[in-house]
C-alpha cells in the first residue's frame, strides 16, 4: 500500500489545490501442480482533491480556486486467472471486475451555504465484469497461434447537475441517466519465424460489438486486422513495421447522455458508433547489449467516427483535457483526426543498480469539425521528452525519479463578450473560449 504526501508540499507551497493518492497492489500465485497455475491481481486506488482556501493572495491564486471543483475517486480492479498447461500449449481463462467511483462538486465563490450558490453535483460509476477464454498452440516450425473469445457485462449511472455555458449562453444540466451494456468479440493472432529467426512475421484480427445500438452490434462491422513484421538485417540491428485497425467505444459519459432523467439516450439516437483508428508504425532499433536498445520510430495514425459535439460545435478532441467532466452533451460520430510524428527512445533495463528510459516524441494531433478542417487539438503538443530512472539499493530499497517536459498544448482565445457577463461568469468562473475564433 502506499499514500502521497503532496498536500504538505503543496500547501507550503500555497498552491490553491491539496490532491492525496492512496493506492493498493496485490498478487497472490498458487501453482497444485506442473499443469495448472492460478493467479490473483487486484489494484486500487482513493483520490481525494480539495482546495486550498488560504492560499487565495493573488489573481492566479483565486481564479483557480474559483473554477476548480471537488473531486473524489476511487477504483479498484481484482482478476483471477487460470492457466491449464498441455504439450505445446495453454488454455487460459481470466475472469475479472473493476469498479470506478467518481465525484466531482461546485461552489459559486466556494460558498456551501447557500444552495442557489451550487454549480456543480456530479456522481458517476462504472462497473465492469470481463471474462477471456484463450488457447495458445505452438508448432514445431515455429508458429504460434493464438485465438479466444471475450464476454463482457457493463453498468454505468451517473446523477448529474450542471451549470455551464454553451456557445455563450448558459445552461443548466440536470439528470440521472443508467445504462447496462454487453459486449462481446472474439480475437486471433499468428506468428511465425522465418529465415532462422531473422524475419518476423505476425498478423492478428479482432472483431468487438455491444447490444447499446444497432450501429454497434455486428461483429464484422468491427473488423480489425493488424499485420507486423520484424527483420534482423545485421546482429545488433533491425527494421520493424506494422499497420492495424482498431476500434473502441466512446466513454461511458458519451454514451449515456439524457437530457432528462427519463429521457431517451440522446447519443444513442444520433447513431453514435465506434471509434476508428488506422495506425502505420515502421522504425530502426539497435540494441548493443542485451541490457540496452535504442529505437527511432515513425507513426502516422488516422481516426474517424469521432466524436463531434454539437452544444459546443467542436470535435471532443480539441474540448481540452481540464478537471471537471467532460463528454456530457450531445454528439455526432462525425469527426476525423489525424496524429503523426517521430520517437526516439534510449532504454536502459536494469542490469547492475541502475535503470531507466529517455525518450522524445515529435508529434502533431489535429481533429476536424463539419467543415472538415483541420486544427490542432488538445493533444498537439508537438515536443514530449521524458526521462524516468532510478537506483536499486541494498535491503531493497530504491531511489527513482521522473521529469518531463512538453511543448504547451493550442490556445483557444477568449470570447470577451460571453465571459465579460455576469451572468456567465458566475456560473464558469473563468473565461470562455471562443471556439468559432
Amino acid at each position: 500500500m502506499r499514500r502521497s504526501y503532496l498536500q504538505l508540499l503543496f500547501k507550503a507551497l500555497e498552491l490553491p489545490f491539496l490532491p492525496v493518492y492512496n493506492d493498493y497492489q496485490l498478487k497472490y500465485q498458487w501453482q497444485p501442480n506442473p499443469k495448472n497455475r492460478f493467479t490473483v491481481v487486484s489494484l486500487g486506488a482513493l483520490d481525494d482533491f480539495e482546495l486550498n482556501l488560504d492560499a487565495n493572495e493573488t489573481e492566479e491564486q483565486r481564479y483557480t480556486l474559483n473554477n476548480l471543483p471537488v473531486s473524489k475517486q476511487w477504483n479498484y480492479t481484482i482478476g483471477g486467472k487460470w492457466e491449464y498447461f498441455r504439450k505445446g500449449g495453454y488454455y487460459t481463462v481470466v475472469l475479472s471486475r473493476n469498479m470506478l467511483d467518481n465525484r466531482a462538486s461546485k461552489w459559486a465563490g466556494n460558498d456551501e451555504s447557500r444552495p442557489e450558490n451550487r454549480l456543480l453535483a456530479y456522481q458517476s460509476q462504472e462497473i465492469e465484469n470481463k471474462l477471456r477464454l484463450e488457447d495458445f498452440r505452438q508448432f514445431g516450425s515455429g508458429l504460434k497461434v493464438t485465438w479466444g473469445l471475450n464476454y463482457e457485462y457493463a453498468k454505468y449511472s451517473v446523477d448529474n447537475y450542471f451549470k455551464t455555458v454553451a456557445q455563450g449562453n448558459p445552461l443548466t444540466q440536470e439528470y440521472r441517466s443508467s445504462l447496462q451494456l454487453n459486449k462481446w468479440g472474439l480475437f486471433g493472432q499468428a506468428s511465425q519465424d522465418l529465415l532462422e529467426g531473422k524475419v518476423i512475421l505476425s498478423a492478428g484480427l479482432r472483431m468487438d460489438a455491444t447490444d447499446y445500438s444497432e450501429e454497434m452490434n455486428k461483429l464484422w462491422e468491427q473488423f480489425s486486422p493488424r499485420l507486423s513484421a520484424a527483420w534482423y538485417f545485421l546482429p545488433k540491428w533491425s527494421l520493424n513495421a506494422n499497420v492495424g485497425r482498431y476500434y473502441q467505444l466512446p466513454s461511458y459519459v458519451v454514451m449515456g447522455f439524457r437530457n432528462s432523467a427519463d429521457g431517451p439516450l440522446v447519443n444513442r439516437q444520433n447513431g453514435l458508433q465506434y471509434l476508428r483508428a488506422d495506425h502505420v508504425v515502421s522504425g530502426v532499433e539497435w540494441a548493443p547489449t542485451n541490457f540496452l536498445r535504442l529505437t527511432l520510430e515513425g507513426f502516422y495514425k488516422w481516426y474517424s467516427n469521432y466524436p463531434y459535439l454539437l452544444d459546443q460545435g467542436i470535435s471532443l478532441a480539441n474540448l481540452g483535457a481540464d478537471f471537471g467532466v467532460i463528454g456530457n452533451s450531445p454528439v455526432i460520430s462525425a469527426s476525423k483526426g489525424r496524429a503523426y510524428g517521430l520517437e526516439f527512445l534510449v532504454q536502459q533495463r536494469l542490469a547492475s543498480t541502475f535503470y531507466g528510459t529517455l525518450a522524445y516524441t515529435l508529434v502533431r494531433s489535429e481533429f476536424t469539425g463539419l467543415d472538415e478542417v483541420y486544427i490542432p487539438s488538445a493533444w498537439d503538443y508537438r515536443h514530449i521528452v521524458s526521462l524516468t530512472g532510478g537506483k536499486r539499493f541494498p535491503r531493497n530499497w530504491e531511489l527513482g525519479s521522473r521529469f518531463l517536459l512538453s511543448g504547451g498544448p493550442p490556445f483557444t482565445p477568449f470570447d470577451l463578450a460571453a465571459t465579460l457577463n455576469q451572468e456567465n461568469w458566475d456560473r464558469s468562473g473563468q473565461g470562455l473560449p471562443d471556439y468559432a475564433a
